[in-house]
């Protein structure tokens, strides 16, 4: 499962195709993806990356803008810049 915080949605199910997308990327990298080099070129141009039987069911959830909006409802104005600075 993924909390996405995305703000405004204009496209949420393009949205959780993309997030779904860099989750599957990650898991590649950290778990599948192995380049090996000598002094000038790469030894193994073909290392493995995941594929859909690698990939467990991911289940995207998109919220509002929860920082901002505990902020507003405990200081009573909105923070409109990031990071989120101010008395």
């Amino acid at each position: 499962m993924c909390a996405f915080d995305a703000g405004v949605v204009l496209d949420p199910e393009n949205l959780r195709n993309q997030i779904e997308g860099a989750l599957v990327q990650g898991l590649g990298a950290a778990l599948f993806e192995q380049a090996r080099f000598d002094s000038e070129r790469m030894l193994n141009p073909q290392y493995r990356v995941p594929r859909f039987a690698d990939v467990p069911l991911i289940e995207v959830i998109l919220v509002t803008p929860a920082i901002g909006n505990a902020i507003f409802r405990v200081k009573g104005r909105r923070l409109r810049s990031m990071p989120f600075e101010g008395e």
